[in-house]
Order: C-alpha cells, then sequence, then structure tokens
C-alpha cells in the first residue's frame, strides 16, 4: 500500500514538473493582469481561444508544454488565456477584432496592442514570433505614437507608409489610410515588392474600399500586382474580394447607409465578373440579405432573403453540382473497390465518404442554411417562416449535417411545433462530425431541453 501511495505521489511529482516546463498561465482578472504587466514592465501574451478550436488544442498539447517555449515566454511575458466565448474574453476578444482562433495578442500594461499572429504554429515559428512581439515592445516609435501623428494630422506619403507598415505587423485594418495612401504612388513604387507588401498582404482582418482607388488600380493592373508580389495569377482579385467583404461587413452594415451598400455591392459584382464567378448574382444578392439583417427592416430582410435564395441559390447550376460531386465520389471510391485501399484500416474514410458524396453541394447548403438562420433571428411573418423552414430543409437534403439540421428543428420551432423541433434538434446531436467537439454537442442537446421547456433559442449550431 505505501508503495502504491509511494508511486502516486512520484508520478503527480513528475505532471508538476512537466507542467511548469511549459507556459505558465496567469488566473487573476483582466485588470490584474494589466496591472502586473505595467509593475514588472512586460507584455501580456494572450492565448484567445474557443472550446471547439482543434488548433487551439494543438497548441496547448504539443507547444505550450515545451521546456524551450515555457522559458521563452514565462521569462519575457505574463501569460493570459481567454475564451472568447466566455465571461471576459467575449468583450475582450471583440475590442480586439479577433475573427479567426488561436489568435495571440501582445499588449501592454495599459491595454495597447503591441503585436498579434495566430493560427497553428510549429515551436521555432512561435518562438520566432515571440521575439518579434520583444522587438516591437522596445521600438523606438510603438504603435501608440503613429496613431497619435496620424490623428495629428501628418500625411506624407514616408509617414502613411511607415503607418501602414506597423499596421501591418499587428493586423490592423486600414482601408483608409491606404485610400490616402494610393495617389501619392509613383508607377514604380505601385509595383514594389516593399510597398505591396504594406498594403497588398493577406490577413483575416484586411479590409478595402469597394469602388476606392485601390480597388480601381487592381482591377486594372491585378496581373501587375500578381507578378511584383510573385504570387500566382488572380491572387490580388482575390485578395481584393476579401478585403471588401470584410470592409462592407465591419463599416457599411453597421453604418446602415443604403446608398453606399448599393455602391459596394455594385463594386462586388464588377469584380466578381472580372473574376468569372459564375455565382456572382447569388453573392451579391447574399450582401443584401446580409445588410438587411441588421437593418431593423423586416419586409425589406425577406425580400432580401427570399430574392437570394430563390433567384440565386436555386438557379445556380445544381446539376452540374451533383454530377461533379458523382464524378469525385467515384474517383474517391475506386481504390477501396479495387481492393488497391482497406477502409477499415482507414481512419478517415467515412467522414472523407461524406464529403466527397456531397461535393459543391456542401457550399450550397450550407448557403441556404444560413438564409434560414437569418429568417429565424430576424423575422417573424409567419409565411415567411415557412418558406425558411423549406430552405433548411433542402439544404440539409442536398448535405445531411448538425447545422442544417439544427436550423431546421429551430424554425419548427418558432412555427409552434414543438415536437418535431425537439426530435430534429436531437438528431443533430448525434451527427458523427460532432466528434471531437463537446461543446458544440452539448449546445445542441441543451437548445433539444429549451425547446421541450417553451425557453428561447438565442444560439442554434455554433456560438455567437
Amino acid at each position: 500500500m505505501k508503495k502504491i501511495v509511494w508511486l502516486l505521489l512520484l508520478c503527480f511529482s513528475m505532471l508538476q514538473l512537466l507542467a511548469q516546463d511549459g507556459i505558465q498561465f496567469e488566473h487573476g482578472s483582466w485588470k490584474a493582469v494589466l496591472a502586473k504587466a505595467r509593475q514588472e514592465n512586460k507584455l501580456v501574451f494572450i492565448d484567445v481561444y474557443t472550446s471547439w478550436c482543434g488548433p487551439c488544442k494543438k497548441m496547448v498539447n504539443e507547444v505550450f508544454p515545451r521546456k524551450d517555449v515555457g522559458e521563452k515566454f514565462n521569462a519575457s511575458f505574463i501569460n493570459y488565456k481567454l475564451d472568447a466565448e466566455k465571461g471576459e474574453g467575449i468583450d475582450i476578444a471583440k475590442s480586439f477584432d479577433v475573427k479567426a482562433y488561436p489568435t495571440y495578442l501582445f499588449v501592454n500594461g495599459d491595454g495597447e496592442l503591441i503585436y498579434r499572429f495566430g493560427g497553428y504554429n510549429e515551436p521555432t515559428a512561435f518562438l520566432k514570433e515571440a521575439s518579434v512581439a520583444l522587438a516591437e515592445q522596445n521600438s523606438p516609435k510603438p504603435l501608440a505614437k503613429w496613431i497619435a501623428e496620424y490623428e495629428s494630422g501628418k500625411r506624407d506619403k514616408e509617414f502613411l507608409l511607415g503607418y501602414l507598415k506597423k499596421r501591418a505587423v499587428v493586423k490592423m485594418p486600414s482601408a483608409a489610410i491606404i485610400e490616402e495612401l494610393m495617389p501619392m504612388l509613383s508607377t514604380a513604387e505601385l509595383e514594389s515588392k516593399e510597398v505591396l507588401a504594406v498594403i497588398a498582404y493577406y490577413d483575416t482582418n484586411i479590409e478595402y474600399v469597394p469602388g476606392g482607388k485601390f480597388y480601381n488600380y487592381i482591377t486594372a493592373s491585378h496581373a501587375k500586382t500578381d507578378a511584383a508580389i510573385g504570387e500566382q495569377s488572380g491572387y490580388a482579385l482575390q485578395l481584393l474580394q476579401f478585403g471588401i467583404g470584410n470592409y462592407f461587413k465591419k463599416q457599411l452594415i453597421p453604418a446602415k447607409n443604403e446608398a453606399k451598400a448599393a455602391a459596394a455591392v455594385t463594386a462586388a459584382r464588377k469584380l466578381a465578373d472580372l473574376m468569372k464567378d459564375e455565382n456572382a448574382d447569388a453573392a451579391s444578392k447574399r450582401m443584401w440579405m446580409n445588410f438587411y439583417a441588421s437593418f431593423g427592416d423586416e419586409q425589406k430582410l425577406i425580400k432580401a432573403s427570399n430574392d437570394y435564395v430563390e433567384n440565386g441559390l436555386l438557379k445556380m447550376n445544381i446539376q452540374k453540382m451533383r454530377d461533379s460531386a458523382k464524378a469525385a465520389y467515384d474517383r474517391f471510391m475506386q481504390p477501396f473497390i479495387t481492393g488497391k485501399e482497406d477502409s477499415v484500416n482507414n481512419e478517415n474514410f467515412t467522414f472523407s465518404k461524406r464529403l466527397m458524396q456531397a461535393g459543391d453541394l456542401i457550399e450550397l447548403s450550407y448557403n441556404m442554411r444560413d438564409a434560414a438562420e437569418t429568417v429565424f433571428f430576424h423575422v417573424e411573418n409567419k409565411a415567411a417562416v415557412a418558406k425558411a423552414i423549406g430552405w433548411a430543409k433542402q439544404a440539409n437534403a442536398f448535405f445531411p449535417h448538425f447545422s442544417t439540421q439544427a436550423v431546421y428543428a429551430a424554425l419548427l420551432y418558432k412555427s409552434a411545433d414543438a415536437k418535431q423541433a425537439a426530435a430534429w434538434m436531437n438528431k443533430a446531436a448525434t451527427d458523427s462530425f460532432l466528434a471531437g467537439q463537446p461543446d458544440l454537442k452539448g449546445l445542441l442537446m441543451a437548445n433539444a431541453g429549451k425547446i421541450g421547456k417553451g425557453e428561447a433559442l438565442t444560439e442554434i449550431w455554433h456560438r455567437k
């Protein structure tokens, strides 16, 4: 017995030592962490995560526990974890415009952003990013000083280039500043890799003004930009499309200006046509649906959502999608049918088979789901809700998935069919795609319980 106790204590001690090798995180309040950072003159390293994020868990299991990582971070930073969907983490993540997980923030004791990066990083890359953050902390001209000079009216070309470079380091959107800079740049500068590195780089937060000066330049000179950056053909147009989508969502939708929204939709459509996007019409209609979803005008939203689904999504070449999916599925299955590969020994076989069966129909399904979900949250009109039930049902037929089933259940509940709604929500919770996602599975099961109790659903299949 004593031997067993001794072994258990030894194991516990070893686990403690292993834990001490990695990053040590503070457990106090945000206010207390900032105070400690000020006192010790250190940056706060913030791991912004969610419970369902795969790369977040991979970092926690593979990178954070390493001795070399722990030594660097424990000596250099006050380390802190924030769940972006719980407690203080919700508002803090929003204040830094966190949209992807994991996101890593480095802020000073005054809560000012010094550096950021994100995603899964190999240990060497992760340590390199930490060194960049430390260099930024010791920069003779921190971001706060750049902002102060800009707000005081400084606008010369060299300053704007430097300011954009600084903002690019911390991944801050800079659409308005880019517009100010564009007329100052020569042709040679617009084709310079160094200049393009601060105005034409991919980041989840990048924004461009639809129909603006940068937009006009890229639509006319995208091939030159691709060559200058060293990317494949089409890169600049795709970057522009992503950036104007962000601008529409983050700037124009909150402003609720229909005239500016219309100009943005026109610019987005022109760009999509230039890219030869066969689904350009549906994409334009979706922009209007998203706009009116936050506009507070139910009738305009009903009209826009109906136009998006009936005259956009369902006017696509669905048969072509089916044929493409079948051909891809047949190619996928061929080695298993002939015996060249063994499905039993392929742990991803069932998962991959299900995806291959649907192919391009997956995106169509998700888009219809989104339209139906928009109606659930923003429309009370019974006829519109009934139509959205049909959309959700069709979405699930295109690609059976827990999210489409949950939206279908929510709409049934909204239409007073609680029995069927609970059944479908419970069905959604059994989806094999939820393996390894206990938080989402729990959300669906909780929703089924709320339906049974007659309580309101504030979330359907994902955390807001």
